[in-house]
């Protein structure tokens, strides 16, 4: 299966060509849920070191350590988008050692166009590349597009 990911209408008009989706192998985790980076510090994001019962140290910021252990808020309202958008984020999270991946509403769904659009709130705790920290904690809000058909097309901070 081949998950297309990028924006635009599916459906070509008369006299134009297609839009150029992008394929899932071309999307990019956005920074906010990916492991801390240059680009997160260059962004003014600061991250800590926790000692966390049953994670041992944990680097996160202040926000998503101290909320690391409780459910994710939901937002009230419809949003089908949850389930297929953290299965798109899961996708790409694997493979950088993501270990849990919470997702809860973080908006009601809204209708459009070409499909529907929804912001998911997201928590990833990814097992740790370097040898000071056990784990990293990042969390962050998606706004997840679909198709008309509920596929997943973009998934963007």
């Amino acid at each position: 299966m081949i998950l297309m990911v990028g924006t635009g209408d599916a459906t070509a008009r008369q006299g134009h060509s297609p839009p150029r989706l992008k394929t899932y192998a071309t999307w990019k985790m956005p920074w906010q849920l990916s492991l801390s980076s240059a680009a997160s510090r260059a962004k003014g994001e600061r991250t800590i070191v926790a000692r966390l019962p049953k994670y041992g140290k944990v680097r996160g910021t202040r926000v998503a350590l101290r909320y690391v252990f409780a459910p994710l808020p939901k937002t009230p309202g419809r949003n089908s988008l949850v389930r297929a958008c953290r299965s798109t984020v899961a996708q790409s999270a694997r493979k950088l050692g993501a270990v849990r991946i919470d997702a809860a509403s973080a908006g009601p769904e809204r209708r459009t166009r070409s499909g529907s659009v929804a912001k998911v709130g997201f928590r990833l705790i990814y097992a740790s590349h370097n040898t000071r920290e056990n784990y990293e904690v990042r969390q962050g809000v998606l706004t997840c597009r679909a198709d008309r058909a509920g596929k997943i097309v973009d998934a963007y901070a």
